[in-house]
């Protein structure tokens, strides 16, 4: 390659355009760049130094991958692409993808005359704006499905989500890939029949997300979401194994732990209430104290952050002589009981951000809800191993055996429930050809030895998630 030579001349015209001059002017020298689509003059008669220096600014070594393609190919089958440029016109469209989809701006924005004015990207029409959007839908479904045809097992985690009166359906795909836990959004949008909400349908969501990168139902090998009826409906219909969400389960069995705390629990919710009004908030700014909060029925987590708000309001409201806030402040007993109740809580929140991690697996779930009984054993209700809102027992306890390497402890529902994870069979017969010579026992041990020696499922199974959070994630 060292001895190919080309021409500054032929090099700059690759770069750029000539633009012919109008009938009857004078020489206007101009070129246009073929990356940027800008315009430079330069008079050829005194070299291209004008242009050599734009070009350098996009790629200071354009003689040397423009003689890397010359020598590849022939100068015929050069394109800006195979030099790894980007057309300005493909840059701004992406740039205007990324502003209104980032913040979740409409995509009538592209049209608005200030956004327009502030921005010095090309002008687009929404409808170009769509066509573009579309099309890289279609190239990122294209690379979802080459990444999942190349794992052996994938599971689906999903979640609904309701807003603007629709009701949304999250689905990824989770995988493993050189030991890392990888996940991938499939889709987030309202089921085929808005009218309709049951199993089937959702099922029929499901198959149509799947078709769209060449999978089908029989390729899942598990499902995580809510302990929701419809989702065990799915799993029951469709043979995947569905594994409940970890912390919706512990959410629910805070929520009923919290029912016998429920006197000192509204104590401060009446209190942070009157504490909201108009005047009493004002009240709060001017001693500099923080604001009122309130807990919500979804999450019990809010109710543990009210209580935080509570003690941290606690010296304050003992110096607030306004009636309707005196009279609804907890009595000295009740105080007790709730800084009582807030250690609990505390405890139970670190449980709950673990969970939230998003390498969380199935096995450390599992070990924090056992920690969780043996402070709390009425909370077994919902936590323990073989709670009644399990979906599939079989499955999740198959699964922790595999992982701390118990596979000969596992009963035959248990193998069944997991035997989508089985690595490809080892051919038998090549065992008992190894085996010649060896008397009937001699193969009976030998035989056990190789089974020892090996799993019969995946190395990995920590794609295994316990919890649906990755969608909450993407909700929030």
């Amino acid at each position: 390659m060292a001895g190919l030579k080309i021409s500054i001349k032929d090099c700059m015209k690759y770069f750029f355009t000539y633009v012919p001059d109008a009938e009857g002017s004078q020489p206007q020298h101009k070129w246009k760049c073929n990356v940027c689509l800008k315009t430079y003059k330069q008079n050829t008669t005194s070299g291209y130094t004008n242009l050599q220096h734009h070009i350098g600014t996009h790629d200071p070594n354009y003689e040397q991958t423009y003689k890397k393609l010359v020598k590849k190919g022939g100068q015929g089958t050069i394109t800006l692409d195979s030099c790894g440029f980007i057309n300005k016109k493909t840059i701004d469209m992406f740039e205007w993808i990324m502003w209104i989809v980032n913040r979740n701006l409409p995509f009538s924005e592209i049209e608005n005359e200030h956004t327009r004015r502030a921005i010095k990207w090309q002008h687009f029409s929404v409808e170009t704006l769509m066509k573009y959007v579309e099309l890289l839908t279609k190239a990122v479904e294209k690379e979802i499905e080459k990444k999942l045809s190349t794992v052996s097992s994938f599971g689906l985690s999903m979640d609904g989500w309701s807003k603007f009166n629709s009701h949304f359906l999250a689905i990824y795909a989770v995988y493993m890939v050189n030991g890392k836990v990888k996940n991938v959004l499939l889709c987030l949008a309202p089921l085929l029949d808005e009218t309709v909400f049951t199993a089937d349908e959702h099922i029929v969501f499901i198959e149509s997300t799947l078709a769209i990168y060449r999978k089908q139902m029989s390729d899942v090998s598990y499902m995580s979401g809510d302990n929701c009826e419809v989702n065990r409906s799915i799993a029951r219909k469709t043979g995947i194994p569905l594994i409940g969400c970890y912390s919706h389960r512990l959410n629910l069995a805070v929520k009923k732990f919290l029912k016998d705390y429920e006197a000192q629990v509204n104590s401060v919710h009446d209190v942070m209430v009157e504490l909201r009004t108009l005047k009493n908030a004002a009240i709060l700014r001017y001693m500099h104290a923080p604001t009122a909060k309130l807990d919500n029925d979804t999450r019990w987590s809010s109710v543990y952050d009210m209580l935080k708000r509570y003690f941290q309001l606690h010296e304050v409201l003992q110096s607030i002589t306004i009636p309707s806030v005196v009279r609804k402040i907890p009595s000295r007993q009740q105080h007790a009981e709730l800084e009582e109740l807030i250690t609990c809580m505390q405890q139970l929140n670190s449980v709950t951000v673990e969970l939230q991690r998003a390498d969380v697996s199935l096995l450390e779930a599992r070990v924090l809800f056992d920690g969780v009984m043996d402070l709390f054993p009425a909370m077994g209700h919902h936590l323990a191993e073989d709670a009644k809102i399990l979906s599939n027992v079989d499955f999740e306890r198959g699964i922790l055996k595999v992982c701390k390497g118990e596979e000969n402890l596992l009963t035959e529902p248990e193998k069944h429930a997991i035997r989508k994870f089985k690595k490809a069979e080892h051919c038998a017969e090549s065992d008992m050809q190894d085996s010649a010579g060896l008397s009937f026992a001699q193969q009976l041990l030998k035989r056990r030895r190789i089974v020892q020696g090996r799993t019969m499922y995946i190395d990995d199974t920590n794609h295994v998630l316990p919890t649906s959070n990755i969608c909450e994630r993407l909700f929030s």
